[in-house]
């Protein structure tokens, strides 16, 4: 039961940042910040209600269970913070004086900074290795 929130985000996530494209870094962190403010603003919706003022749930089966349950319908999400949070960022753009296209400062967690292999030392020269190779290549052959 306190998995169900988390694979909530998730799924709002996969929304904001599908899984079959390749985003740059800023624009992942972008869309994954997008995402969890969606996620707060929207966590207090109220249940819907009918005319009647009796609450309006869903039935559903659970295989795992074999029997039926329900759950709340939540009133439709109102995106009413997307023009507040448009407003932030064209003013905080307009008071840029480097421009949009300056260049940005990776933190120590960009991928960048991502080791290119696995391996615990750091690699000697590769001529090294191919002289090496050749020479060992050489001692099979003689022998």
């Amino acid at each position: 039961r306190e998995t169900t929130q988390v694979e909530l985000f998730f799924s709002l996530l996969n929304g904001y940042c599908p899984k079959r494209l390749a985003y740059r870094w800023d624009a992942f962190k972008a869309r994954c910040i997008a995402a969890a403010l969606d996620h707060n603003v929207h966590l207090g919706r109220p249940v819907r209600v009918r005319g009647d003022g009796t609450t309006m749930y869903h039935r559903k089966w659970s295989a795992r269970s074999k029997r039926w349950y329900v759950s709340h319908i939540f009133e439709k999400k109102q995106h009413k913070h997307v023009p507040v949070v448009l407003a932030c960022l064209l003013r905080y753009y307009l008071q840029e004086t480097d421009g949009i296209a300056r260049g940005t400062i990776n933190d120590i967690h960009h991928p960048k900074h991502i080791s290119a292999t696995i391996a615990t030392s750091n690699p000697p020269p590769t001529a090294d290795i191919a002289r090496e190779q050749i020479s060992r290549s050489s001692q099979k052959a003689s022998s």
